[in-house]
C-alpha cells in the first residue's frame, strides 16, 4: 500500500515540477523580452535626451566666447579695420552656427515628426550661414526663441512620458524576473523531492 501512495506523491511532484518549470520559463521570456524591446528602447530614448542637453550646453558656452570675441574685438596698428571687420564678422556667425547646432541636437532628440525636425533645423542653419553682424544674429536668437515657445513644451512633455515608459518598464522586467526566478526555484524543490521518492521507489 505504501508503494502506490508514494507513486502517487511522485506523479504529482512530477507534474507540479513540470508545470513550474513551464511557467517560471515562460516569465522569464517574458522579463527577457520586455528589457530587450521595451526598456533598452525607452532606455536609450532617455539617455539621448540627457546626452541633447549635456551637448547643447557646452556649445551654448562656445557661443558666449564667440560673441565676447565678436565684442571684444578692436583696431589697433596691428591689424587692418577692413581684415578686423571680416575677423568680428566670423566671430558672429561661428556665434550664430553653433547657436542654431545647439538647438539642432535640441531638436533631433526630441519626439517630433522626422519632416519636422528637417524643417527646423535646415531653417536654422541656413540663417546662421547668413548671419554677417549683430542684427541678423539677433534675428536668429527671435527665431530660436519661436522654436522654444512653439515646441519646448510638447517636447518637455515627450521626454516626461519616455522617462515615465522607461521606469515602468524597469519595474515591470524586475517585477517578471523576480516572479520567474521564484518559480523556476520552486520547481526544482519539486524536483529534489521527487528524485528522493524515486530513490525510495527503486
Amino acid at each position: 500500500m505504501q508503494k502506490p501512495k508514494i507513486a502517487k506523491t511522485h506523479r504529482s511532484y512530477l507534474n507540479r515540477e513540470f508545470v513550474l518549470k513551464l511557467l517560471g520559463g515562460g516569465i522569464l521570456l517574458t522579463s527577457f523580452v520586455t528589457q530587450n524591446v521595451f526598456y533598452d528602447e525607452w532606455n536609450a530614448q532617455s539617455q539621448d535626451s540627457q546626452a541633447a542637453a549635456v551637448d547643447q550646453s557646452l556649445i551654448d558656452k562656445s557661443v558666449l566666447l564667440n560673441e565676447a570675441l565678436f565684442y571684444t574685438s578692436r583696431a589697433d596698428d596691428s591689424i587692418d579695420p577692413n581684415e578686423l571687420q571680416h575677423i568680428r564678422q566670423y566671430y558672429i556667425r561661428e556665434a550664430a552656427r553653433k547657436t542654431a547646432l545647439a538647438k539642432t541636437v535640441w531638436i533631433l532628440a526630441s519626439g517630433l515628426d522626422s519632416q519636422k525636425k528637417f524643417e527646423l533645423t535646415n531653417g536654422l542653419m541656413t540663417q546662421a550661414n547668413g548671419v554677417k553682424d549683430l542684427a541678423s544674429f539677433s534675428e536668429l536668437n527671435r527665431s530660436v526663441n519661436e522654436i522654444d515657445g512653439r515646441y519646448a513644451n510638447a517636447i518637455q512633455d515627450n521626454i516626461n512620458a519616455v522617462e515615465g515608459k522607461r521606469k515602468s518598464s524597469r519595474t515591470i522586467y524586475l517585477f517578471l524576473y523576480g516572479l520567474g526566478a521564484l518559480i523556476v526555484a520552486s520547481s526544482l524543490w519539486f524536483e529534489r523531492k521527487r528524485i528522493l521518492l524515486e530513490a525510495e521507489l527503486a
